[in-house]
């Protein structure tokens, strides 16, 4: 069994806060698939109990997948257009939010009937929207289960063990550490990445650096332990070696990335497949935005192919580029040596 009380007691003192008499909305969706699908109901239990012992308040809102899907699909359009009034009532109650499941934050993933998702997203993110103008938190466990261990193709055991490693660190020492090299990165706007033999040239808007380390973000995303800055696209001259690219539920191995003038020039790969043209494709038709992000935590040792986890891998460097529809498109490095290059 997971250490879950060691999480939660680290969930409630650093991203939540936690102070008497908040009222604290833990949701979720548990899968309804096999018979090991009710993984999050331990976690979720932990949540409810210890933050009941802080003197706060536990509402428990979980949902199935089929439940889900069945609201969508069998109810007839007078109540589909019905304005969810219900929101605005639990926003109102609510201090925080928990969700455990890794759906609303995932890209890419298929989970239901587009017209379904759509809706369903659309009504998520106008309850997080108003959640974050109330000023509110809104805290995402993303918490792994076999469906997502299955579209990735990753074994659910090793999974889980990489997420409780990464989520069970010493968070005032990511701070502290996250803190420093933020500090560093942002004395210069000029960097230099090399990987192998190769040098990928470009500059930062060093006004535009977030750090996240579970403690100080309105969103905060678990595992968490990332470094994030906006690099101007127009700077952009020369090769970058990406050891891992993620692209939806997509897995690459060994790609290189060109870059001439501040525009995409070419993209290689080591292994022929059938989706290379596709990478390619969303690649020439990228949006005009490219973030880079150094991971910070020090629980995570190895890839386990889902970009939520890998991108806070210490010492793991990514490209975060956007294909037409913001999907993100991530280019992975773990043996990446970052220069400075003076103003």
């Amino acid at each position: 069994m997971q250490d879950f009380p060691e999480f939660v007691n680290k969930v409630i003192k650093y991203a939540l806060k936690l102070k008497e008499e908040q009222v604290i909305c833990l949701t979720g969706e548990i899968q309804n698939l096999t018979e090991d699908s009710l993984v999050e109901l331990p976690l979720l239990e932990e949540l409810a109990v210890q933050i009941r012992k802080h003197k706060a308040f536990p509402i428990i809102d979980i949902t199935t997948a089929n439940l889900k899907k069945r609201f969508f699909e069998e109810m007839p359009p007078e109540i589909l257009q019905q304005t969810p009034n219900y929101m605005e009532k639990l926003i109102n109650l609510t201090d925080s939010f928990v969700e455990i499941s890794w759906k609303s934050i995932a890209s890419g993933f298929p989970t239901m009937p587009k017209v379904l998702d759509t809706s369903f997203k659309n009504i998520s993110n106008n309850m997080l929207k108003k959640t974050m103008n109330k000023g509110n938190k809104f805290i995402f466990l993303n918490y792994p289960d076999l469906q997502l261990a299955k579209y990735l193709n990753i074994n659910f055991k090793k999974m889980s063990s990489i997420y409780f490693n990464a989520v069970n660190i010493d968070y005032d020492e990511l701070y502290n550490f996250g803190k420093e090299y933020q500090r560093k990165i942002r004395n210069f706007s000029n960097y230099q990445l090399i990987t192998a033999d190769n040098t990928l040239n470009f500059a930062i808007d060093n006004t535009k650096i977030q750090l996240n380390t579970a403690r100080d973000n309105q969103i905060i995303i678990y595992p968490s332990g990332n470094l994030q800055a906006e690099i101007i696209p127009v700077s952009l001259e020369g090769t970058f070696a990406a050891e891992e690219v993620y692209y939806k539920n997509l897995r690459f191995k060994d790609v290189k990335l060109n870059f001439s003038g501040g525009k995409f020039n070419y993209i290689s790969f080591t292994k022929e497949s059938d989706s290379n043209f596709l990478l390619e494709t969303e690649m020439k038709n990228q949006q005009d935005r490219c973030i880079m992000i150094l991971g910070l935590n020090s629980g995570i040792n190895e890839f386990c192919d889902y970009y939520l986890y890998d991108c806070h891998c210490e010492g793991n460097l990514s490209l975060k580029f956007f294909d037409k529809n913001w999907q993100p498109i991530i280019f992975s490095n773990i043996n990446v040596k970052i220069k400075n290059k003076k103003d």
